[in-house]
């Protein structure tokens, strides 16, 4: 039984394992949870974007939690006041917006 030996390319390595990342990224994901105060109490009810998208309102404690987001710099609204943060590959970022 002869072998065949498999020759593969350094640039279809890179685009292998640059998929590979992608696909982890993807699956292993960031979050975000967003707590809106208003003279350092929690406001349920209000309205949260990120990057101008509605990802909901908050609960009775102000907050909105668990919200997936890509790694890398966004902005979270709250009633026209907006905060920038900044999320890692697989992180987690806490954001309060004063009202």
């Amino acid at each position: 039984m002869e072998l065949k030996q498999l020759r593969v390319s350094k640039k279809s390595l890179v685009l292998l394992l640059i998929g590979l990342l992608l696909c982890t990224n993807a699956a292993l994901g960031s979050t975000v949870d967003i707590k809106v105060t208003r003279g350092g109490s929690p406001v349920p009810g209000v309205t949260v974007y990120i990057d101008d998208n509605n990802v909901g309102t908050t609960d009775s404690n102000g907050q909105r939690s668990n919200i997936n987001v890509s790694p890398g710099f966004h902005i979270a609204r709250a009633e026209g006041v907006s905060r920038e943060f900044n999320v890692q590959f697989d992180g987690y970022a806490w954001v309060e917006i004063p009202i």
